[in-house]
């Protein structure tokens, strides 16, 4: 019985892990994507930017 609370506490925390990394990855490119478009003078279409703020609402869960 302890060794299964054990591993499903490790595979809880590894599970954790990834979706921080999966967090990481896409803020990551959401401030690359900005950067890009920003840096050749433009902004970001309307559409883009309500759907990359409600992804970014998405990943503060």
């Amino acid at each position: 019985m302890e060794d299964e609370v054990v591993a499903e506490k490790t595979n809880r925390q590894v599970v954790e892990d990834e979706v921080a990394a999966e967090k990481t990855k896409r803020q990551a490119l959401d401030s690359a994507l900005r950067c890009l478009i920003q840096g050749q003078g433009g902004e970001l279409p309307p559409n883009v930017a309500v759907g990359m703020n409600s992804l970014e609402g998405q990943n503060a869960k």
